[in-house]
């Protein structure tokens, strides 16, 4: 005979997908791993997008500050250039004509970086007397070529503007007596071409703001061209134009045009070490030290008039680089928050179920307990309103 749940349709043998989902324990952890994967799969692409965002700007800035200072540098050249052909525009060019063309052109404010423009000219042994006179005639009194010493070969710079407290320090400083300048003098006289030294400490320089520097060489012949041979070029050879550069107030120049989102180190030569740094963007060298470890860099080596250097570029931090820096951790966020919340409501239902069965088997315990009884004492049967007899005990 047929029981009153299944006369009724209840089918107890079938179950629907949301009861097979709550029936094991499990699969509420496996939801949780799936949801979890998912919002670290949208993590990193979030984050990786974020990356070569980043990464391309960075590259750009380098880039972009890479040929700001060389422009810079090829634009200072050209003010040493008109220099030269201000000397050539007339048979002797006086202190006081140097002067005047020199402040003309406005060095401090148009041209930031050049602490002096000199000239330099080349004296004999025999001549250093005679020289020294001249000088003197002109109303330098303390005039002296140093080092002092014997030389085969002396250099003296005889002008130079501004003529300050500091480029004072420079008037009769023979440039040649110095291994590092000596090198780009000789290559700039010999080759007729425009040479860089390498990293060197100006004789202006005081305790006061002290910096490293570097010097940029124009050869200047007593011809207007410049002489086919290297013996032409030293027989016709005036002197030097030159350019003396803190590198500190020169770079100043060039991050006054770009942006502070990464900074940047300059070494002169190709070996980056402490004692070759020429500039240092962040003034507190970390590159030895391991504290900082950026999340982009770059490295190149340019050729500035001859003298490499070598640039170090490093990232401040990410969201310097990129607006939305901050995406992915968002995405992680709300994702984990989204997950905790899809968790704690299965966790829930689960438990309700749980909660459910345990009170359906009590009632179902119950009643089979109060049927036995019954069962045991009493003939019963039950019908529905058209008499038929859904249920019946064995005594009926």
């Amino acid at each position: 005979m047929p029981t009153i749940n299944e006369d009724l349709g209840f089918k107890s043998n079938q179950k629907s997908p949301y009861a097979l989902v709550l029936s094991k324990p499990y699969i509420v952890w496996v939801i949780l791993a799936l949801s979890l994967g998912l919002t670290f799969f949208a993590y990193k692409v979030t984050d990786n997008y974020v990356n070569r965002q980043a990464q391309d700007a960075f590259n750009f800035r380098a880039q972009e500050l890479e040929k700001n200072i060389q422009y810079r540098l090829w634009i200072y050249e050209q003010v040493l250039h008109s220099t030269v052909a201000f000397i050539h525009s007339s048979e002797y060019v006086s202190r006081k004509e140097w002067a005047q063309y020199i402040n003309s052109i406005n060095i401090n404010k148009r041209w930031p970086g050049i602490q002096a423009i000199g000239l330099s000219v080349p004296i004999y042994p025999n001549e250093l007397e005679q020289h020294l006179q001249e000088m003197r005639n002109q109303g330098l009194n303390d005039y002296k070529v140093y080092p002092l010493g014997k030389r085969d070969f002396y250099t003296s710079i005889i002008y130079i503007e501004p003529f300050d407290w500091r480029n004072k320090r420079a008037l009769g400083y023979d440039m040649w007596s110095d291994d590092v300048r000596r090198q780009a003098m000789y290559r700039s006289r010999d080759t007729g071409e425009v040479a860089t030294s390498g990293l060197v400490k100006l004789v202006q320089e005081t305790e006061q703001d002290a910096q490293n520097g570097f010097l940029t060489y124009v050869p200047v012949y007593k011809t207007k061209s410049v002489p086919q041979k290297i013996s032409e070029r030293r027989d016709e050879f005036f002197g030097w134009v030159y350019a003396a550069f803190r590198a500190g107030d020169l770079m100043k120049g060039v991050l006054s045009e770009h942006r502070a989102d990464i900074e940047f180190e300059i070494f002169d030569g190709q070996i980056m070490r402490p004692d070759t740094l020429l500039y240092d963007s962040n003034k507190a060298y970390h590159r030895f030290e391991g504290h900082h470890q950026p999340a982009f860099s770059k490295t190149v080596t340019l050729t500035m008039q001859g003298q490499p250097w070598t640039i170090h570029f490093h990232s401040r931090k990410k969201d310097s680089l990129v607006k939305h820096a901050k995406i992915p951790w968002i995405v992680a966020g709300v994702g984990l928050g989204i997950d905790g919340l899809i968790f704690y409501v299965i966790l829930s239902l689960y438990y309700v179920k749980r909660k459910t069965e345990r009170m359906a088997s009590d009632i179902n315990k119950e009643l089979e307990d109060q049927k036995q009884a019954l069962d045991k004492h009493a003939i019963v049967a039950i019908t529905n309103l058209k008499g038929k007899i859904i249920y019946a005990n064995e005594k009926f």
